[in-house]
């Protein structure tokens, strides 16, 4: 199981429910996400982040984007003129994904995690947090085991074909072992 951003809290939960259900667990990968302890006592997002949430989702900047108003319509707007994969959505569609954003700010702050007995594959965006107290190492409580690699990436960017291939280097081992695993467990 692989989860970026708020998918890497969502990923780490889903393992340590399985894990609780006895089931076997093959690779964990977190790319570039922190825990919600991180984030707990943060001040909340102010009124456009769920606007620029979007823009970076999509792969862009949005202090770059001064010609961009950071409204739901300013948004909408510019994502159907510059011809991106998102301003195809429909305007419901478009509701939905702010709500999903504003929905995971508030719930990643809510969440309270538990210990996983499993090592976990972690992807840092090295071209990011460096002004920020965010650390892997805040995964320490929450894992048995954290294998942390940089990738020479923005986090927006990590899901990009640079950095995938960066991180493919050191994932597809780690699965093709997790697979050896698996089946070697199946024949015993």
């Amino acid at each position: 199981m692989l989860g970026w951003s708020v998918g890497g809290i969502i990923i780490h939960e889903v393992a340590q429910v399985l894990a609780d259900r006895g089931l076997q667990l093959g690779t964990i990968a977190i790319l570039d996400a922190y825990p919600s302890d991180a984030w707990r006592n943060r001040e909340a997002p102010g009124p456009d982040a769920t606007y620029k949430a979007l823009l970076y989702i999509a792969g862009y900047d949005p202090d770059g984007l001064h010609d961009v108003n950071l409204s739901e319509e300013g948004v909408i707007g510019f994502l159907r003129r510059s011809g991106h994969a998102l301003g195809e959505l429909s305007d419901a569609q478009l509701q939905g994904v702010f709500h999903s954003v504003e929905l995971n700010n508030r719930v990643v702050r809510e969440h309270h995690h538990s210990f996983l007995d499993h090592p976990v594959l972690y992807f840092r965006a090295a071209l990011d947090h460096k002004n920020d107290d965010l650390s892997p190492a805040m995964w320490a409580p929450w894992v048995s085991q954290l294998d942390v690699h940089d990738v020479p990436s923005l986090h927006a960017h990590l899901t990009n074909g640079d950095a995938m291939r960066h991180i493919l280097r050191t994932l597809n081992p780690a699965l093709n072992s997790a697979q050896s695993n698996r089946q070697e467990a199946e024949c015993n």
